[in-house]
């Protein structure tokens, strides 16, 4: 018999400054395998400070199988929070604490978070209608799929270290790291994959970013692009850190193959990130500073970190494999934001693919053609166009409703004949 789930009631206070935090907390549906069937916000303002009471969240209609899960996560800090209330009649707890990309543990003591569930067996559908038969795990697809890893770690993590005002690097030079046939004059950095975890709270970590830069052996930075701490679990796990356009060697200035990429997220007491090292290593590529005032060397330790080199040759044929079905690489959340994870997919597709999940109208000119590969979590409408547009040069403008996306001379023109 089918269950749905209509609202959620919690039994809260708010804590903190008198003006509520412009942002939202998670209301998080689970099946029995703790995977998110649904990621629900709400604005913190429609919880008050002083006495608690009940509050309910009305959900869209949200079928559940027969054992689920209800999680909420406030991210709070010591000046903005929200009380859940506690029941301490219950015989046996059937409440945990945690997040769902961190893992739960069960509370110790006969207690209870004072949650009601509101089911119905037939939808309402005033907020919108999910099925499970339309839901869809999550499935990992790597972006460095037939890319040549360099892999600095050796095993499991042997220790995590985070550092204030300061961060990880690694030094590296690439004639010696790669196997003997592979041609750096016909390669380009893709992007890195980091064993770490977040800690801290009180920050959004959809707009805290981690800062990834890479140097030439001049010291001098190529590449710069922030990703967002969201990436992050609270748990340590490998994360994928994908340039939005690969780096060419070929292009490095100083014609020597060395390259130093340093990790800089802007850590303090409250908010930062753990990078996990082995220790003692048989060559040293570890650094730790700034890209300001420079970088040392860190002695018996070597930082998790793996590169990903792929061909252009490769990349270029044109009997590169392109992405089938690009439109589920991109999503919508219930958050109106977007999450785009898209490996060598057709530039023209994604861009209408978006454009239709967003409601919005596209033109594009005979020119827009290529593939992109992007990892973007939670950004607009905008900024996901943006990337888009930034990995093959392409402008766009808006008239009428209508987004026409070329190349910057192709928009020129129109604004003219307008």
């Amino acid at each position: 018999e089918a269950r749905f789930v209509e609202a959620v009631q919690i039994y809260a206070s708010r804590y903190g400054h008198p003006e509520p935090p412009k942002e939202d907390f998670h209301l998080y549906l689970l099946n029995e395998k703790r995977q998110v069937l649904a990621d629900l916000r709400f604005p913190y303002a429609m919880i008050e400070r002083g006495s608690m009471r009940w509050y309910k969240l009305r959900t869209p209609s949200i079928e559940v199988p027969d054992r689920f899960h209800v999680a909420l996560a406030f991210n709070p800090h010591r000046t903005k929070g929200i009380y859940l209330g506690l029941d301490e009649s219950v015989e046996a707890s059937h409440s945990y604490t945690g997040l769902p990309d961190s893992g739960y543990e069960k509370l110790k003591d006969a207690k209870d978070w004072m949650v009601r569930v509101h089911l119905s067996a037939q939808p309402s559908g005033e907020k919108g209608l999910q099925k499970l038969a339309d839901w869809k795990p999550h499935q990992y697809s790597s972006p460095f799929t037939n890319s040549l890893e360099i892999k600095l770690d050796q095993g499991p993590s042997q220790g995590k270290q985070s550092y204030s005002g300061r961060g990880p690097a690694v030094q590296l030079d690439l004639d010696a790291l790669v196997p003997a046939g592979f041609d750096l004059q016909q390669a380009e950095l893709v992007g890195v994959r980091i064993y770490a975890s977040r800690y801290g709270s009180g920050y959004d970590p959809e707009k805290t970013p981690l800062t990834v830069s890479v140097l030439d052996a001049g010291g001098k930075v190529i590449r710069q692009q922030s990703f967002p701490y969201a990436l992050f679990a609270y748990k340590e796990k490998w994360v994928d850190l994908t340039f939005s356009t690969p780096l060419v060697l070929r292009d490095l200035p100083s014609g020597k193959k060395s390259l130093t990429i340093a990790f800089d997220p802007k850590a303090h007491r409250t908010k930062g990130i753990y990078f996990h090292y082995n220790k003692n290593p048989k060559t040293d590529y570890s650094l730790v500073g700034t890209v300001s005032r420079g970088f040392n060397p860190v002695a018996d330790r070597q930082w998790m970190v793996r590169l990903y080199l792929a061909s252009q040759k490769s990349t270029s044929s044109p009997t590169t494999p392109v992405e089938d079905d690009v439109s589920t690489k991109i999503q919508k959340t219930d958050g109106g934001t977007y999450r785009l994870r898209l490996d060598n997919a057709d530039l023209r597709q994604a861009m209408q693919a978006l454009a239709e999940k967003a409601g919005r109208s596209i033109a594009l000119t005979k020119s827009v053609k290529g593939t992109v590969t992007v990892n973007l979590y939670d950004v607009n409408f905008e900024e996901a166009l943006g990337a888009l547009l930034q990995s093959a040069g392409y402008v766009s403008v808006e008239k009428n409703g209508v987004i026409h996306v070329g190349k910057p001379q192709e928009i020129i023109l129109r604004r003219r004949a307008r």
